[in-house]
């Protein structure tokens, strides 16, 4: 594994162009350093998460992306290393998951194949509706925002193992999914983007149970939704208990390539929260806690998540790719 050091050495040469582009190309270094660190702390880990590994899937098929894409040299040999170590990482740890995976399992390690997830959304290409003025970050919308309520993990993960089984939608899974009363929000809007997000990827659109689906006004009225929750959530102070919510909420709008998420100022921020080992984390928090209750997140030292770092490695991957991509 390449040292901090020699993976600034690959990157050096972005630092080198004057004027403002210097401090683009600062950012973009820090986010490389920041994405190996991230990946070095999963890959240290003896335990394996499916949320994490799924996260890193999604990552690797950035990173796929971003190789082809990269004209410097030195940038597109940083690039292979680090999508090179995300694809081992998602290889090993799949089959690691795989010897003890009960059938449910099995099937959402379908999920965890990083050519699913090459490529950003469709819709992305159309500027989201401006959202109304974010309102106050009280206790009661906080917990609205943090406490999952329609639909669950668990309503989630069923409605995401039918559409692996051939595209299948169950009539519950479709009022799930689909209800607006009640109005969603926080993990519950992000988990119904997923649904959506899967669908599409594994080509559920031409399948009979989505052909009443218009995909090209769900999915932006759904990340407009949650743009309208991420702009409270900043607006907020990005307090500790928000800041999974809100990494998912720019991985989920930024795959589907909704340029409203992809923001410095919030690559910064990520960055920011990043802990001691590369890791991230916020598990000190009881709704957290209780929210990964399902799947049950993995802690370690310096109240690390590996859910987090998960979401943190694909969220950062997402940023860079608008990096290279608009140079």
């Amino acid at each position: 594994m390449q040292t901090r050091s020699q993976l600034i050495l690959l990157a050096l040469p972005l630092l080198l162009r004057p004027g403002a582009a210097a401090a683009a190309d600062e950012l973009q270094q820090r986010a490389l350093l920041a994405l190996s660190d991230a990946l070095a702390y999963l890959e240290g880990q003896s335990q394996a998460l499916l949320d994490s590994v799924f996260a890193v899937a999604i990552a690797d098929g950035q990173l796929q992306d971003m190789v082809e894409a990269a004209r410097d040299a030195g940038l597109r040999s940083t690039l292979q290393h680090l999508e090179a170590r995300a694809a081992a990482f998602v290889r090993d740890r799949s089959r690691q998951l795989a010897r003890v995976a009960d059938h449910a399992g099995a099937q959402m390690l379908q999920l965890a194949q990083p050519r699913l997830w090459r490529g950003l959304g469709r819709y992305g290409t159309t500027p989201l509706e401006a959202p109304a003025q974010p309102g106050a970050l009280t206790a009661s919308s906080l917990a609205s925002l943090l406490v999952q309520r329609w639909p669950s993990e668990a309503d989630s993960d069923l409605c995401l193992r039918g559409l692996l089984d051939g595209c299948g939608v169950s009539g519950g899974c479709w009022r799930v999914e689909t209800s607006s009363v009640p109005v969603p929000r926080g993990y519950s809007t992000t988990h119904r983007l997923l649904f959506y997000s899967v669908a599409w990827r594994l080509g559920c659109a031409n399948a009979t149970s989505f052909a009443d689906t218009d995909w090209g006004s769900r999915i932006p009225e759904l990340c407009a939704s949650i743009l309208l929750d991420a702009e409270e959530l900043a607006a907020g102070g990005y307090l500790s208990p928000t800041r999974d919510l809100f990494t998912e909420q720019i991985v989920l709008c930024g795959l589907e390539g909704f340029k409203e998420f992809i923001k410095p100022s919030w690559l910064e921020k990520i960055l920011s929260w990043q802990r001691p080992f590369g890791c991230y984390g916020n598990l000190h928090n009881s709704i957290l806690r209780k929210r990964r209750r399902k799947r049950t997140d993995i802690a370690g030292d310096y109240d690390c998540s590996m859910h987090f770092t998960g979401l943190a490695v694909s969220g950062i991957t997402l940023f860079l790719r608008d990096m290279i991509e608009t140079r």
